[in-house]
């Protein structure tokens, strides 16, 4: 009878170790699934590669976070299944303990904080008894704004040149390297919702499809006619090593734009590419001279050169004002802005088919210390705010408030807060559908090296490119 219940004992130990024995093994086969879960991280981040700004209150990397999906054998995994570390190989930029770490059953949520500016590499791994699976963000932290509260940091792009505004929450920004328009929450860091490429649709001539060069798109302005449609120019300047003509850069294109944010929709509507020729020869039976200023070997950013920049509608809606970032006039004291006012405009474009020549009415001139045009605004009041900039990147930038009438000079805003700042074009603020007497700049960020790596933003890897948007005050001085 021992002997019987000896053997028995044994029986069961050996089921028991080899039930055992086969839960380990298949343990240590089952496949342990760690990825990025690209359909819950909002699409203001896309890893691994991630973007974030010292202090910025709305970093979606730091107040958002990236979710990762945590599986085993394609079945969620439960907060206590498993174990989690997070570290950074260079804990000057983010320490190991601000990155926060939140679990749930099937997925987590990593936010980074940084604390230097500079990159990081930041690995997750994740233990489930000896099967481990890592994931690894690689991370770029910027300095911290002078007022982060009033300073949005928009990833994907560097080189913001144009503006048109979709509502209280979001814009439409071109970017004069590539050849698409972007839309950016207004009041969020973080990558573009949702983009438009327009290089197939231009007819462009330099360049073979896939391989079209830069429209160079510097203007951008919404009809006030017909709401959904907007306006996009090329700066219609000399460009490469020669400076020479460059006929994608005079490309003027016509788009209509419904919905916002993820649902914005965009329609091409028609293109021109002559307004370069028409705005050379009005300037030249005007005594401008701009002939020479667009010749061969011209530099366009010169107080002597050719350089479109800004485009908005007149006072009387259907006039359009064509700003020239260059060339300063007259030719014989260049000290003013020129502004060429095409009339009739809409029914002269005629989306993109127009019949005829162009008729360009009296320049006008402003004075703006010295500085072109690199953009337009008209404000809900009527009046205008020009973004006032040096032809030649010598003087630093300026606000002025115009009437928009021809025989009005320009009055300088108070444009202390802007002088440090890089401004392509502006948006008005509303709150409650009323206007707040302040604006949102939107600045070229391309030149500058933003991660202590002497790279400029412009040739980084598209995730780590930025430019900011800030709020400030129009007031005079």
């Amino acid at each position: 009878m021992l002997v019987k219940k000896i053997v028995i004992y044994f029986a069961i130990t050996a089921c028991v170790l080899l039930v055992s024995s086969l839960r380990t093994y298949a343990h240590k086969n089952a496949e342990l699934s760690f990825a990025f879960d690209m359909s819950a991280t909002t699409p203001l981040l896309k890893p691994p590669y991630i973007s974030g700004v010292i202090d910025d209150p709305t970093d979606p990397a730091a107040t958002i976070g990236i979710v990762a999906d945590v599986k085993e054998d394609g079945k969620l995994l439960a907060p206590n299944d498993y174990s989690i570390t997070a570290t950074s190989d260079n804990n000057l930029v983010v320490r190991d303990k601000n990155i926060i770490v939140l679990k749930s059953t099937g997925s987590i949520i990593i936010k980074i904080i940084p604390s230097g500016f500079g990159y990081s590499n930041i690995s997750l791994t994740i233990t489930r008894g000896k099967i481990m699976s890592t994931l690894v963000i690689y991370y770029a932290s910027s300095a911290a704004a002078d007022n982060p509260a009033a300073t949005f940091w928009h990833t994907g792009v560097s080189d913001a040149s144009a503006v048109v505004s979709l509502n209280s929450d979001y814009m439409v920004v071109a970017d004069d390297e590539i050849n698409a328009l972007l839309v950016f929450h207004r009041n969020q860091s973080g990558l573009p919702v949702a983009s438009f490429r327009y290089e197939d649709l231009c007819g462009l001539t330099d360049g073979s499809d896939g391989n079209y060069k830069e429209v160079d798109c510097e203007a951008g302005t919404r009809s006030f006619v017909h709401p959904e449609i907007t306006y996009w120019s090329g700066s219609m300047s000399n460009g490469g090593k020669h400076f020479d003509e460059k006929p994608n850069r005079s490309c003027l294109f016509e788009t209509a734009i419904t919905g916002t944010g993820t649902a914005t929709k965009f329609v091409y509507k028609g293109h021109y590419n002559d307004l370069r020729k028409q705005l050379i020869k009005w300037g030249d039976k005007n005594g401008y001279k701009l002939s020479s200023a667009a010749a061969y070997g011209m530099t366009p950013k010169t107080v002597e050169g050719f350089n479109i920049e800004g485009m908005i509608f007149a006072p009387d809606s259907t006039t359009m004002y064509i700003g020239f970032r260059a060339p300063i006039v007259p030719t014989t004291n260049r000290t003013k802005a020129l502004i060429a006012p095409i009339q009739n405009f809409e029914n002269w474009f005629n989306d993109g088919h127009p019949s005829g020549d162009p008729f360009i009415g009296s320049a006008i001139e402003l004075d703006l210390g010295g500085r072109g045009i690199r953009d337009m605004l008209r404000l809900s009041n009527g009046d205008y705010l020009i973004i006032a900039g040096s032809s030649d990147e010598i003087l630093n930038g300026a606000l002025y408030t115009w009437t928009g009438k021809p025989a009005d000079a320009p009055v300088l805003a108070n444009t202390a807060d802007v002088y440090a700042l890089k401004i392509e074009s502006a948006l008005e603020i509303f709150n409650k559908g009323q206007s707040t007497g302040k604006v949102q700049v939107i600045s070229d960020n391309g030149s500058d090296i933003f991660y202590n790596d002497d790279v400029k933003t412009k040739f980084l890897p598209d995730n780590f490119k930025k430019f900011r948007s800030d709020v400030v005050d129009i007031h005079h001085q």
